[in-house]
């Protein structure tokens, strides 16, 4: 089963990169790498909204989420210019075993056979164990249908109706939030994310390149903001479950 594999990768972070072509040989797969962009401009960059992101998170976007996002958006331009039907997206912080890659595609085998469960995409890195509607048991694992879709983007399947969404989203929105959010706020609200019980794709937990907190700081810590920017998340979540 042929399947479009991007792993995004800083420049500077060769070590990471050797790591990961150990484990791809060792699991007879082949990837293609993206460079990672590190955006010159920040506050006035054409793709992104400061002023909405500032409204959020009530702080100013850091380069390195920035040039997360601005990554992913290439990928998925990446994605939808190829004849793929389904795409991965790593970031090089991964890692995985012999049994990742015949799991995602038995999901995806299961999946096809199954045309009306529709789905964008599936989060094969974090679990998010609130809001869900289990699906399928694949390879030992409990497929899901994420309301409240995991945080983090370390591993993403996408399909090509998928990425054509999330790639509108962020034309017409512009980047206003960590890529991660805006994806977790759009597949939420959409109803057409998956996920596992036990992910199939692990993380190394290696020291973050983004800033000196990581991307999982999602800004100061305050109640309007945080209530803010998670409220209509928490709607749609809530929404899509009671009516699933």
């Amino acid at each position: 089963m042929a399947i479009l594999t991007l792993v995004i990768n800083l420049d500077r972070s060769t070590d990471r990169l050797d790591a990961l072509k150990v484990q791809f040989s060792r699991a007879g797969r082949n990837f293609r790498r993206f460079a990672a962009i590190a955006p010159d401009v920040i506050d006035t960059h054409p793709e992104f909204d400061n002023h909405r992101f500032r409204s959020l998170h009530n702080r100013p976007i850091r380069r390195g989420e920035l040039g997360c996002a601005l990554s992913h958006k290439r990928c998925l331009e990446i994605f939808l210019a190829s004849d793929e039907e389904h795409c991965l997206v790593f970031e090089d912080d991964v890692c995985f075993d012999d049994q990742t890659f015949p799991a995602i595609e038995a999901t995806l085998a299961w999946l096809e056979a199954h045309p009306g469960q529709r789905w964008h995409c599936i989060n094969l890195s974090s679990p998010y164990p609130k809001r869900y509607r289990n699906i399928a048991d694949i390879a030992g694992r409990r497929l899901r249908r994420s309301f409240q879709f995991p945080i983090l983007m370390s591993a993403i399947l996408w399909n090509r109706e998928g990425a054509a969404e999330f790639l509108r989203d962020l034309n017409e929105q512009k980047l206003h939030r960590p890529v991660d959010d805006q994806l977790r706020y759009l597949m939420s609200r959409s109803g057409l994310g998956l996920s596992f019980d036990m992910p199939p794709v692990g993380l190394t937990y290696v020291t973050s390149v983004i800033g000196p907190e990581g991307a999982a700081d999602r800004g100061t810590r305050n109640g309007w903001y945080d209530l803010k920017r998670r409220l209509p998340l928490y709607g749609w979540a809530l929404w899509n479950t009671v009516r699933s």
